[in-house]
């Protein structure tokens, strides 16, 4: 008597699920005066179903965690700029006073070297206009690794009097809109510390579209 052959070792949960899945096709060709002899013939349907539907959800679940895992950490990440933004903006409102800064709920770094001073002005300043109307898109360099950045713009000659405030920015650019279409416009930036402002940078003009 040839006796069956039956491996469940070293096989994956779909494997496993393909077998039951197998018997229970195998059993229900047989004559119905056979088959009904066949013991445990329904557990095996009804346990193969439930692990196929199992196995399923199993995957759904993976899918949408690894979806979540990824909106979570695009979520950190836009946390982490927001959060370093909003730190620098409040150090800056507080005039990097220690005490105002600890109240207002940041956690003070340990000063491990001799603080570097008044920052220098900002280099390299570049302004181009963007394919919007009265849009100039503004970058410079950084001297200091530390600081916020003044922007201004004036229409006149750069020799005039009365520039405008136009933002306080962190990065080292700025998007400047609502600009007259066509107008000529000439921009300066300047750095800020606690330690105070530094002179302007050189100018830049552009006109915008």
């Amino acid at each position: 008597m040839q006796a069956h052959k039956l491996d469940f070792r070293n096989k994956n949960h779909l494997e496993q699920i393909t077998m039951g899945e197998r018997l229970v096709t195998a059993a229900d060709s047989m004559p119905t005066e056979h088959k009904q002899k066949v013991t445990r013939l329904e557990d095996l349907r009804a346990h193969t179903a439930a692990a196929r539907a199992s196995h399923l959800r199993i995957a759904t679940l993976r899918a949408e965690l690894k979806s979540e895992i990824t909106h979570r950490n695009t979520h950190l990440a836009n946390l982490r700029t927001a959060a370093t933004g909003t730190a620098q903006g409040i150090s800056l409102v507080t005039k990097y006073d220690p005490a105002a800064m600890q109240a207002a709920g940041l956690e003070l770094a340990k000063q491990t070297r001799t603080p570097v001073g008044l920052p220098d002005a900002p280099t390299n300043l570049r302004a181009v206009p963007t394919d919007n109307e009265g849009e100039a898109q503004l970058r410079w360099q950084r001297t200091l690794r530390r600081c916020a950045f003044e922007i201004q713009w004036h229409t006149d000659p750069p020799a005039a009097d009365h520039w405008q405030h136009e933002d306080t920015s962190f990065p080292q650019k700025c998007l400047v809109k609502g600009l007259v279409s066509g107008a000529k416009y000439w921009f300066r930036v300047r750095a800020t510390n606690a330690h105070g402002a530094s002179a302007w940078s050189q100018l830049a003009s552009v006109r915008v579209k």
